[in-house]
């Protein structure tokens, strides 16, 4: 009986030094200096809780007056989880000397820490995922709070829990070693900024791979890796810490947007990289029902968490749609599989490992709950190596894009090839025969030129006959104007003076072209007209001419030789009829202009005018007008005459 006292005795004492910190029983948590204390002390076993799920708003010290409110945490019977609970708990300090310790916990958004010592409030603190960042202490974080425990002295410590976003709050609080636990925090810390390092390396390798190549899938990878690296930034807290730190509760809506960003970008890679519009109809409009339902699921997780914080609800939206989209896309993947490129096959391999990643996910979810936050973030991580065989999948593409690429090239140059020597041999043949044209055409144009020359000379020898016969006519006529005595032959010979130097001012005019369908001067042709009919009828220039072309007019010879046997009718008609020795101010007036390629010629004389029998039609015309009449005929002109105060002619000639 003695021996067996003894064993128990012995068994009690070893079991009260191996587990110092337990208390055996007892709910005060023992700490000191030993390995379990740098390790963590989870205070579970040990902690006491009250439910105040009507709301009834106790303060810190009025609840810690009513042990009785507490229960043990195994035998609590949550109501509601949205509820404020009460987590007491009691810790003393064993160990020789202070002790720098955190109190840690996760994933509850708001906590008020009351440090209490013989029922004497030392310290009150603010902490949780939730909470804005100038409600905690520079010394605490959102999931710790620093304590400095005194050598020997007991504390109770008193938790205010809000847990606002519809899970059950884990209790799960730990006290531990503060370097250690600082520790172990910067290490994760440079884990996850390495990490997250790496997806930023990959963003911008995949940005320049974009801008060089223009190649929209890597648009659609940038998407992705830009949602994944955001998502993992948003679980690990750094985005509400850098961007958000004063409104952290907003800061979580993003969390699951980000995620969506990046099924969004794969769900459009997909479609793009394997264009799926003209290679499979059906698969097409399945992912793009995925992508309108990923649309609309994001919505309603914003409305529900923005409205109620209900983020187990939005889980629950979440965890369906992503089984059902998921079995769709791997459908449509091994339907398309057997006719996709090498390249394009790397992307099924990486949808492969992201269905794995979002399975190992959304059990975590559904198994764990809101506690499964500490690992999604790290499975998230998977990412980079889906981001890595995508991008091995758009490389490969391009490479075997380059090749066949190169191979039409080669393709192109042979036929260019052959093209340009065709054409080389096309363009000598053509060459030999235009050679012989060339040869046969300058032959040609030599004989021309050898033809025209003597055309030419002919039409010299012509000119200069038609000049000289002309020039012997009027020097003929003009030689026997003194014999003769009859009045009327000489009026004849006077008149056919003036048609003939009409006739030979044209064929001078024109003489230096060779040509008599060129132009002439009018107005210097006129003149000389008017000069030659002063010579003959008028030496002493008793009749004043005014001579009025305000522009310079030339006329074909086709027209002059008419027009100037017109204008020698006319003057010698004045002369002849109209003026006598009597006459007072005898006045010639030649006015002629263009308009309209029509050429208005007036011409007027203050002589006695015509009797009545020559204006008349029906009269019979002197030689002179018949003359005058045949010519604007020949014209096709028109003639209209006026007898008042003299004579007026108006004659419009088409030119």
């Amino acid at each position: 009986m003695k021996v067996r006292i003894l064993f128990w005795l012995c068994f009690t004492a070893v079991l009260t030094l191996y587990f110092p910190t337990k208390g055996f029983g007892e709910n005060v948590v023992k700490v000191n200096t030993d390995s379990s204390f740098k390790r963590g002390i989870r205070l579970n076993p040990h902690i006491e809780v009250y439910e105040d799920a009507k709301g009834l708003g106790y303060l810190p010290d009025s609840i810690l007056s009513h042990p009785e409110l507490f229960t043990k945490s195994s035998k609590l019977k949550p109501v509601s989880a949205i509820s404020i609970y009460w987590v007491k708990a009691t810790i003393k300090n064993e160990a020789l000397t202070s002790l720098e310790s955190i109190i840690a916990f996760s994933n509850l958004s708001f906590v008020d820490l009351y440090v209490y010592e013989s029922g004497k409030l030392l310290e009150s603190k603010k902490s949780g995922t939730f909470r804005p960042i100038d409600y905690i202490d520079e010394a605490d974080g959102r999931e710790y709070f620093t304590l400095n425990l005194q050598e020997g002295h007991t504390y109770t410590l008193l938790f205010k829990i809000h847990h606002i976003k519809h899970y059950q709050p884990k209790l799960n609080f730990t006290i531990q070693n503060q370097y250690e636990f600082l520790k172990k925090l910067n290490r994760i810390n440079m884990i996850n900024m390495f990490l997250n390092g790496s997806v930023a390396f990959f963003f911008i390798y995949i940005l320049f791979s974009w801008i060089l190549s223009r190649y929209r899938p890597y648009l659609w990878l940038m998407i992705y890796i830009t949602g994944c690296g955001l998502y993992g930034i948003s679980m690990n807290g750094y985005f509400i810490d850098w961007a958000m730190p004063f409104s952290p509760a907003t800061g979580w809506l993003f969390n699951v947007q980000f995620i969506n960003i990046g099924l969004f970008g794969i769900a459009f890679l997909f479609v793009d990289f394997w264009n799926l519009r003209t290679v499979d109809k059906l698969v097409y409009r399945l992912f793009i029902g995925v992508i309108i339902c990923l649309l609309t699921v994001s919505i309603i997780d914003f409305i529900v968490t923005y409205k109620d914080n209900n983020y187990k609800l939005m889980n629950q939206i979440n965890l369906p749609f992503i089984v059902v989209s998921h079995c769709f896309i791997l459908w449509g993947v091994i339907r398309c599989f057997p006719r996709l490129t090498r390249g394009q096959r790397f992307l099924a391999y990486g949808f492969i490992l992201h269905l794995l990643t979002s399975i190992i996910t959304s059990s975590l979810i559904f198994v764990l709950n809101e506690s499964s936050i500490r690992y999604v973030s790290y499975v998230g991580n998977a990412s980079l190596v889906i981001v890595i065989i995508f991008s091995l999948g758009l490389k490969e593409e391009l490479r075997q894009f380059e090749i066949d690429k190169n191979e039409v090239l080669q393709r192109l140059n042979l036929l260019q090839l052959d093209q340009n020597q065709l054409l080389d041999k096309m363009v000598l043949d053509r060459t030999i025969q235009l050679e012989l044209s060339n040869t046969e055409l300058a032959t040609r144009q030599s004989e021309l030129a050898e033809r025209n020359k003597i055309i030419e000379t002919l039409m010299q020898e012509l000119q200069h006959r038609v000049k000289n016969n002309l020039q012997l006519l009027y020097s003929l006529i003009n030689l026997q104007l003194p014999i003769v005595k009859d009045v009327n032959a000489k009026d004849l010979l006077k008149n056919n003076l003036g048609r003939i130097k009409a006739m030979s001012l044209v064929n001078e005019k024109l003489y230096t072209y060779g040509d008599s369908t060129l132009s002439i001067n009018l107005e210097e042709f006129v003149m000389d007209m008017v000069q030659h009919s002063n010579s003959i009828f008028d030496s002493q220039k008793i009749v004043e001419k005014k001579i009025h072309i305000p522009h310079p007019i030339r006329i074909s010879g086709n027209i002059a030789i008419p027009f100037g046997l017109i204008l020698s009718e006319l003057i010698t008609n004045s002369f002849k009829h109209a003026f006598t020795a009597s006459s007072v101010n005898p006045i010639i007036q030649i006015q002629i202009f263009v308009e309209n390629k029509t050429l208005f010629f007036s011409y007027t004389d203050n002589g006695k005018g015509l009797q009545q029998q020559a204006v008349e039609p029906t009269t019979n015309y002197s030689h002179g007008v018949l003359l005058i009449k045949d010519l604007i005929r020949q014209l096709k002109g028109t003639l209209a005459t006026k007898s008042e105060a003299g004579l007026h002619y108006s004659f419009i000639i088409p030119i």
